[in-house]
This record gives C-alpha cells, sequence and structure tokens, in this order.
C-alpha cells in the first residue's frame, strides 16, 4: 500500500520504493543526489566519534502536464540544523 498525502504524491520514503513506480522514485531520487554533489551543497565525510548524523528529509512530488499527466517524478532532498557555526 503506497501512503500518500491529498494530492496523492508520496510522503514516506519507504512506502514509495515499495510502489509499482519504484523505479521513477529511484531516478529522482540519484537525479537529486547527483545535483547536490554537482553544485557542492554538501559533501559526504566519515562521521566523527561521539557525533550523531542530520536526518535528511525527502519532498516526493509529480509534476503534471498541462492536460493532467505525469510529466516528471521529482524528488528533492533537504535538512534543517539550527546554527552549526561553532
Amino acid at each position: 500500500m503506497n501512503i500518500s498525502d491529498i494530492l496523492g504524491d508520496p510522503i514516506i520514503v519507504r512506502a514509495t520504493l515499495q510502489s509499482p513506480n519504484r523505479t521513477l522514485w529511484e531516478g529522482s531520487i540519484q537525479e537529486e543526489l547527483a545535483s547536490l554533489s554537482a553544485n557542492k551543497t554538501w559533501t559526504l565525510v566519515p562521521l566523527p566519534r561521539g557525533r550523531s548524523p542530520i536526518s535528511c528529509k525527502w519532498v516526493l512530488k509529480r509534476k503534471l502536464n498541462p492536460h493532467g499527466t505525469i510529466a516528471k517524478y521529482e524528488a528533492h532532498g533537504f535538512s534543517q540544523v539550527e546554527d552549526l557555526i561553532t
């Protein structure tokens, strides 16, 4: 069963990756990760001892053509962390 919001877009990544459209969603997630890396938005580094990783939230949306058919599957990952500068 796919868990969706009122517009029909998935709200839980785990459920999305078990859906019939799994490969489309996986592709959109991979595109977002590649974009973040190419734009040097973040760098993956080893986790320092005694530290916890920050969480990431995914927003998954289906973009529609003007006539209502699905044009594209989009995924956006982001994190919000209060004042990382020490």
